[in-house]
């Protein structure tokens, strides 16, 4: 098999456009549609349509691109294959796997034979009548075309080695009768199969018809470790040979295998493996009785502490880890896939300023702590008393204990309070080697995800108690401390394909989303109203506690109950948080309300959250098969949608198979937000799916993706699988969202008043204002990935860890700067900021225009020194992480620069008309500055703008002499300026016998007469001489002249300015305003 796509993950995918919804009270099933049609064609008695196709057995073994099996698809196959037969034939899921149980010896692996037939509809549903069948959409039944067949049959062979990996040198494939599953025809029983197991041999497993019960051991080679594929050849009754493949994982190891990790996990002496059993016991919500749980640890010595004595501890506890498929190193993998499998080591990374990579623990450790990570691993209780523990009955493959009377507890995904009770016990063991060794050195806990929910129970017991846990510094990393969210939108859909039958939803669903650690953290929990799949249960929704302080307890009863809990947990007052230590909190989500995404390795943002209700991927899917023609099999289309507004109740969910087309709605009754998109540290759930579903290649069950890593659920490991070849598969992407919120910033931070809007920004010192249970906290602009470093989180990081106290991260903005945003000269100014939004000491820095009197540790008081009315001046506050700026404006009182223009085209006015009103407007440079202005006129009325009694800039002044005296003067924050002679002079303004032009002018100023005899103040006739006068605005005459024909002046010579002309015949004269440019 070439490629194995995964339509749904950790959340799955989306869908099409609408199609006709069949009501939730009909749901009709396949042969009720058929009720018409006869069915005794159907000789094997299996109709494939009656099941979603995921193993695409139409097309298995039709090409050498998908021809090969493995153990899921086997156990999918026989899944679909039983229940379309109405499950009369062959045996469920679950049924195969107990088959196999039995076979627990690493080396040892069965082998499965799948032979049968079956049926499809010869319905194609783009082209009906070249179909065989027609479906009416108003009765939902079908009918045949007359001459045509209704079914096609369909034969296929799947074979499969039923591990997923196997593990020695020599390795013993076991063939049984109680796993050949035969239901073929006559023609398609198995004359002969021979096998290669990888060695080039050929072992007969079935001859003349006759399956040969064996056991066949073959011998490997260490270069053969890695994928192995078995090779079958089939012949047929008919003559028929086909080539069919099985695939698995060969761990080369030789002799006594008890220990599996990777020999390269062996280099580095300075590291121990040990094991504890917690010295207390708890029982489970839903236990019957309590006992004591196991951890696994390992400590990486300090690089100087060759003689491997615990000196200086600091403990990272792995977070939520269902079924422990996240190792310690990468080496401890049996197949380490760069980019897919995620390890602890590869969570404790980050990248600095230039990019390179920088791994926490080795950094740690070359700072000269022991460190120790604690893995909580899967392992087996008896049921009887004394309710022993062993790992050694827990079978890896298939995720279970291997004798009766034993239960299997998921260690990585357990009851936080458990596991805290064996961190409880660690802590005492390793404070006590620490005496024995005489050190004096007190620990250092960190806790990632859930690891903070593990530590902060364990610390807080411990103090209740009265059990010292000589603890100095606890880092909680982007831990639930009030829930976590995974979209409802997904969890409704993994349960409809659930519903649907299909195998890995139903694991992921039940074992993953439904685990213990996955109930108690989730603030919306899906679970389906009774048996409707189209509501919710509204009791799981909406998860809090009044201990929080909610004004209810609300959402699944195990949220409930482990967060009250967990906030009774504690000293008296502690609300369930250690006290006699330093806690400090890095938090992945935003602290400005932003819901942009910013990614921690490059710095750069990338995206942002969806809105409410918005789809999050949609995809289709389609088979080809081909018996007479070509037609495409409608496989399956899925949607998930983000949660709608508070208060609404729209659809998170669609499956649509075949003709059934399932939705699933639910309400936000969470008046905190819609969970999917609130400011938090991000997983790229969706973005995972879509670039497995439409390109990347799986290779089965071997890692986890990237997103998996820090969530703890595992997108490869559980996915629901279409298995196809791209000859036979066609797919189309509508929508991908890409990422959604996991831990949002109000919970990760542990904030005291989560009763709010969880939008809301956290633009303060929440230490200062006391809204935060920890007494320091960094966390970024934007949303990064959950549990994610960076260069600067890592440096605060390790200030802390050598005993520097760092201040809470606050980004500001400039308006945060309190003050006056004008100053004027000889004034001085405090500025001052917030003290709870201070984030550590202020250096305050000012422009060179200004001069600090003096300064505190939330203010500054300075005076100007640089010129007036100057730009740039500034007071700035630069803090850790951020600096925010205050502009302001250098203010005087105004200079004598006004003058007076047109309101409407801004044209300078030196010169009044006599006897009428001169509408004129007040000018200065600094016009914005000024608030008010005052007039003094004698010689001529003055009267105000009626229609804007806030402005008196704007005036009409008639003149009443020829010789008016205006004066004004303006007002602006430093007071008023001196009264300002506007020295204008008055002109008469009836009917002008000239015209001048152009006006501006730089050179030749035209004069030319109208077109009248009798025009104006004076007359003219052809051939007379006329003389002209200029003056400018001090009315001090600087040219005149004759103009013979008043034909044009010369003006090139003259300054630029406002000039007066005027021209003159005997008594008379003509008045123009010039401007020269």
């Amino acid at each position: 098999m070439k490629k194995q796509l995964l339509l749904s993950i950790v959340f799955l995918i989306g869908i099409i456009s609408e199609a006709q919804i069949v009501p939730i009270d009909k749901k009709e099933s396949l042969d009720h549609r058929l009720s018409n049609i006869d069915l005794s064609s159907v000789n094997s008695g299996i109709i494939y349509e009656r099941v979603t196709p995921y193993a695409n057995l139409y097309n298995f073994n039709k090409s050498k691109e998908f021809n090969t099996a493995t153990k899921e698809y086997m156990v999918q196959a026989m899944s679909e294959l039983h229940r379309a037969s109405n499950q009369t034939m062959f045996v469920s899921a679950n049924g195969l796997k107990e088959r196999i149980y039995n076979t627990v010896a690493k080396n040892e692996v069965d082998i499965a034979i799948l032979n049968a037939d079956f049926d499809i509809l010869n319905y194609n549903e783009k082209e009906p009548n070249k179909g065989g069948l027609l479906f009416d959409a108003n009765t939902q039944k079908f009918s045949q075309i007359k001459e045509k067949p209704s079914f096609f049959p369909f034969h296929t062979t799947v074979i499969a080695a039923m591990k997923n990996k196997v593990v020695g040198n020599s390795i013993t494939f076991n063939i049984k009768n109680d796993l050949f599953f035969n239901k073929a025809n006559e023609n398609k029983q198995i004359k002969t199969l021979k096998a290669d197991f990888g060695n080039g041999k050929q072992h007969i497993l079935i001859n003349d018809y006759n399956l040969k019960k064996q056991q066949i051991s073959i011998l490997y080679r260490p270069s053969q470790e890695g994928e192995l594929t078995i090779i079958f050849n089939i012949t047929y009754k008919d003559n028929n040979v086909v080539t069919t493949k099985a695939k698995l994982k060969l761990k080369y190891a030789s002799g006594q295998f008890k220990k599996l990790a990777n020999v390269n996990c062996d280099t580095d002496r300075l590291k121990d493996d040990h094991f504890i059993i917690s010295d207390y016991s708890f029982k489970g919500y839903e236990e019957s009785f309590a006992f004591n749980g196991r951890s696994d640890y390992r400590i990486f010595y300090d690089k100087n502490n060759n003689d491997k004595v615990l000196n200086k501890p600091l403990i990272i506890i792995d977070g939520f880890d269902p079924q422990d498929k996240r190792k310690i190193l990468r080496c401890d993998y049996d197949f380490y896939r760069e980019g897919k499998d995620r390890a602890v080591e590869d969570v404790m990374l980050y990248y600095d300023s230039f990019g390179i990579r920088k791994e926490l623990i080795e950094e740690l450790r070359l700072k000269g702590y022991d460190v120790i990570i604690v893995n909580n691993t899967n392992y087996c209780v008896q049921v009887a008393a004394p309710h022993a523990i062993r790992t050694d009955l827990y079978d890896e493959e298939n995720n279970r204990c291997t004798q009766p009377g034993w239960n299997l507890i998921d260690g990585g995904a357990d009851y936080i309070e458990r596991n805290g009770l064996n961190l409880v016990s660690l802590i005492q063991h390793i404070n006590t080697a620490l005496a024995t060794n005489g050190s004096n050195e007190e620990l250092v806990i960190v806790g990632p995800s859930m690891g903070g929910q593990i530590s902060r129970y364990a610390l807080a017991y411990m103090e209740k108690n009265q059990m010292p846990h000589r603890t100095r510094l606890w880092v909680s990393v982007d831990s639930p401390h009030l829930g976590a969210n995974i979209p409802m939108g997904a969890q409704a859909l993994l349960n409809l394909l659930k519903e649907d039958g299909n195998d890995k939803a139903t694991e992921f669903y039940e074992k993953q989303l439904g685990s213990v650690a996955a109930r108690q953290q989730l603030i919306e929990f899906h679970q389906q109203s009774g048996g409707n799949y189209h509501l919710v249960n509204q009791d799981n929704l909406n998860g809090r506690v009044a201990s929080q302080g909610f004004p209810s307890d609300d959402g699944s009863e195990f949220y409930r109950n482990y967060y009250n809990n967990l906030q009774n947990n504690g000293l008296e007052g502690s609300d369930g948080y250690p006290q006699n230590l330093r806690k400090i909190a890095l938090v992945n989500g935003s602290l400005t309300g932003s819901k942009d995404l910013k990614d921690n390795a490059t710095g750069n943002v990338f995206g942002a959250y969806d809105a409410n209700s918005t789809q999050t991927v949609n995809i289709r899917g389609f088979n080809k098969v081909c018996v007479i023609g070509c037609w495409d099999v409608h496989t399956a289309s899925m949607e998930s949608h983000i949660m709608p507004y508070n208060g609404a109740d729209e659809r998170i969910a669609r499956f649509k198979k075949g003709f059934n087309d399932r939705t699933t709605r639910s309400p936000n009754i969470n008046s905190r937000g819609t969970m999917d998109i609130v400011p938090g540290g991000f997983f790229n759930a969706y973005d995972e799916i879509h670039t497995a579903i439409m390109g990347e290649s799986f290779d089965g069950d071997w890692g986890v993706s990237t997103m998996g890593m820090n969530l703890g659920f595992y997108v490869n490991d559980w996915g629901i699988g279409l298995f196809f070849d791209e000859k036979t598969t066609r797919l189309e992407s509508i929508k991908n969202s890409r990422f959604g919120s996991f831990i949002p910033t109000f919970s990760a931070i542990a904030h005291k008043n989560p009763n709010q809007n969880w939008n809301n920004p956290l633009n303060r010192n929440l230490v200062c204002t006391n809204e935060t249970y920890f007494d320091s906290y960094y966390g970024e602009v934007e949303n990064t990935q959950h549990t994610s470093f960076n260069d600067k989180s890592v440096e605060w990081f390790f200030k802390e860890l050598d005993k520097v106290p760092q201040p809470p991260t606050v980004y500001l903005k400039n308006s945060d700067i309190s003050g006056n945003n004008n100053l004027c000269a000889g004034e001085t100014e405090t500025y001052t900021i917030d003290p709870c939004k201070v984030s550590g000491t202020i250096n305050w820095q000012v422009s060179s225009q200004l001069q600090v009197i003096s300064s505190t540790s939330t203010s500054v008081t300075v005076k100007p020194v640089g010129s007036p009315n100057s730009s740039g001046a500034y007071v700035k506050a630069v803090m850790p992480y951020t600096s925010i700026t205050k502009n302001i404006a250098l203010k005087v009182i105004l200079p004598l620069d006004i003058r007076l223009r047109t309101p409407n085209t801004n044209a300078p006015i030196y010169v009044l008309c006599d006897a009428q009103p001169n509408y004129i407007q007040v000018k200065h440079d600094f016009d914005e500055d000024i608030d008010d202005w005052q007039w003094n006129v004698s010689g001529a009325i003055i009267t105000y703008n009626s229609n804007d009694s806030n402005n008196n800039s704007v005036v009409s002044i008639r003149p009443i002499s020829s010789n008016p005296i205006i004066k004004v003067k303006a007002h602006n924050a430093c007071g008023w300026s001196d009264w300002v002679d506007l020295g204008v002079g008055v002109m008469p303004c009836g009917n002008k016998a000239f015209s001048v032009y152009p006006n501006p002018v730089s050179d030749i100023l035209t004069i030319e007469k109208v077109n009248t005899i009798e025009k104006g103040a004076i007359s003219w006739r052809p051939k007379e001489m006329y003389a002209y006068e200029i003056y400018n605005i001090s009315k001090k005459q600087i040219a005149k002249g004759k103009l013979e024909n008043l034909t044009a002046i010369n003006i090139s010579g003259f300054r630029t300015g406002v000039y007066i002309l005027k021209i003159l015949k005997g008594k008379n004269e003509e008045t123009h305003q010039i401007i020269i440019d």
